[in-house]
């Protein structure tokens, strides 16, 4: 009989979480994150994307934190998969040309 050499039942909450911490939007070092309280106890939040300007958002008023944090952590999570799909297809697109033209 073999052993099993499956690991069952892992998740966050058994694993050491000092080591193993799930990524947060502040991880990402290409976005700068903006989130005020106002004088009116409204919040507002803004999102920058520092390598490509024209994926940042404007200046936006939230009725509470939590709302202003969850559209923070959205437009972040939209940043990042552009970004990162588009170093994924400029490499492909030059490895392409480079098989291309290299004949």
């Amino acid at each position: 009989m073999s052993k099993l050499r499956e690991e069952i039942g892992r998740n966050y909450s058994t694993i050491d979480l000092d080591f193993n911490k799930p990524y947060s939007m502040m991880d990402n070092t290409d976005v700068d994150v903006n989130m005020f309280a106002m004088d009116n106890g409204k919040w507002s939040a803004e999102v920058k994307c520092i390598s490509n300007p024209k994926l940042s958002t404007h200046m936006r008023i939230f009725n509470d934190e939590a709302s202003a944090n969850h559209w923070a952590r959205m437009q972040v999570d939209r940043i990042t998969r552009k970004t990162m799909n588009e170093s994924k297809i400029r490499l492909m697109v030059r490895t392409v040309l480079k098989e291309h033209f290299s004949l």
